[in-house]
């Protein structure tokens, strides 16, 4: 079991803060402090050789803190501490092949925009941040498929009482994921009697800021980590109504040395990968022997400053990205020979 760097990605000139894969896998589109977003591809069949083919910038006056891929390929959304989320469409170019251009910009959160994620079906885009709400709009679509119109806000959902981390959606259902700085993790979906959105669930089992909670990709897993030093995996439980509730499955703990600042499940579920204040990246494989997951292999000093993210390729098991306060993309093949 290892963990391998096959690619520095270089180019962003202040911290990185997101990495997000397009869902063919193919793409990797990265944000910075620097305000800019740059999107990654690999040089033909060569799997450590990768290309900036475009840099996106001039939508925001300060950090890019997340991006997200729509589910078509087609969309990007960016949320910034100014406040704002950026669209941006790909255009169709016969001369160049096409690129990114900025679409619109949404707005409404009253200062730091912490995490942007569209729903599986397109249909909603989530944002949240420091104003401690959480907020669903919902895409007005054109007539041409694929494209964006408008954004209308369905929902401001002010649950938590301190800033809202990151949010994820289910794979499958209108459900949404979020954690704070509140210490909680609320789950949030739309009440079919009211048509409102509401808080369905508050998980509260971690003692400090909950940095990152995400599904997996089977959607019957939550896997959250916290400024506890702890990584929580949560298991749906269906009543005999249908009624689901959540609770706590199995939990990591020892592990860790600093706050554990992102976590990506696998595409296959299998490995769950976490970064921390530590500089560390530490794998972590299902063991079936005892119905949870155990330490499969960390990389100290994966990155020379603080570890913001990580995220597995949807499509390659194997694939992993990560990026840091040292201005730089890495990217990582893990062998899984004893898992």
């Amino acid at each position: 079991m290892s963990l391998s760097c096959i690619a520095v990605l270089e180019g962003h000139t202040e911290w990185v803060w997101c990495a997000s894969w397009n869902a063919a896998g193919t793409k990797l589109a990265t944000s910075s402090s620097d305000r800019t977003i740059r999107i990654w591809m690999r040089e033909s069949n060569s799997q450590t050789s990768w290309r900036c083919v475009q840099v996106l910038e001039g939508a925001h006056r300060r950090t890019i803190r997340f991006v997200d891929w729509s589910p078509c390929g087609r969309h990007l959304a960016a949320a910034s501490f100014d406040g704002t989320v950026s669209i941006y469409s790909w255009i169709d170019d016969e001369e160049h092949g096409g690129k990114f251009k900025q679409k619109t910009k949404v707005e409404g959160h009253e200062n730091e925009v912490k995490c942007c994620v569209w729903s599986p079906s397109g249909r909603y885009l989530a944002t949240c941040g420091r104003d401690k709400s959480v907020w669903v709009w919902e895409i007005i679509c054109d007539d041409i498929p694929d494209d964006i119109g408008d954004f209308e806000c369905v929902a401001m959902i002010t649950d938590h009482s301190q800033d809202v981390k990151k949010l994820s959606w289910h794979p499958t259902e209108d459900l949404i994921v979020s954690c704070s700085y509140d210490d909680t993790i609320r789950l949030f979906r739309i009440d079919p009697t009211t048509d409102e959105w509401q808080c369905t669930d508050t998980l509260t089992n971690h003692t400090s800021t909950v940095w990152a909670a995400k599904f997996s990709h089977c959607g019957k897993f939550i896997a959250s980590s916290s400024d506890d030093l702890s990584t929580t995996i949560w298991h749906e439980q269906l009543s005999g109504s249908g009624d689901a509730s959540w609770s706590i499955h199995s939990r990591i703990t020892g592990i860790h040395k600093r706050s554990i600042y992102d976590l990506s499940w696998s595409c296959n579920d299998a490995y769950i990968a976490t970064a921390d204040g530590n500089n560390s990246i530490i794998i972590f494989c299902k063991d079936i022997n005892i119905d949870g997951f155990c330490l499969s292999t960390r990389y100290d000093n994966a990155h020379s400053q603080d570890i913001n993210c990580v995220s597995w390729n949807p499509i390659n098991k194997y694939l992993l990205a990560s990026t840091g306060d040292d201005n730089l993309v890495k990217l990582w093949v893990y062998n899984d020979e004893s898992c």
